[in-house]
């Protein structure tokens, strides 16, 4: 039955009186987390080699690491509590990426709008004022 289409899993979210639960996967997700950190670093000094070596990024390499760096927001938002959905393998990988995905989209946003404005927001000194 490989060409029947799999039904949507549920995201599994952790309710406030699994306490034991949650600490639970907060250890795991703890030691998951860590190991995805690391990762990504060795990706980074491989792309840094890479970059050195060709002249310009991996375009592959990038995208996988943006979406372990998505990731891992995912299991930090669980982690710190600003998420009761659990992160993959227990919810759909959609589900622990589309969260962070904003994220994401937010700081490019704001890294497109310093730039347009030519610096400008860098430049200023902290507390000053116009007028």
């Amino acid at each position: 039955m490989a060409g029947s289409p799999s039904p949507a899993r549920k995201p599994t979210v952790v309710g406030h009186d699994d306490r034991w639960l949650r600490l639970l996967y907060m250890v795991i997700f703890a030691i998951i987390g860590y190991t995805v950190f690391w990762v990504v670093l060795f990706l980074a000094a491989v792309q840094f080699l890479l970059t050195w070596i060709n002249g310009e990024p991996n375009h592959n390499l990038r995208d996988f690491a943006g979406k372990l760096d998505a990731y891992l927001q995912a299991v930090l938002d669980f982690i710190g509590y600003a998420t009761d959905v659990v992160p993959f393998p227990l919810s759909p990988l959609e589900t622990s990426l589309a969260g962070a995905a904003p994220v994401a989209a937010r700081r490019r946003s704001r890294s497109a709008g310093a730039r347009a404005k030519g610096g400008a927001a860098a430049k200023t000194e902290p507390g000053a004022e116009d007028g």
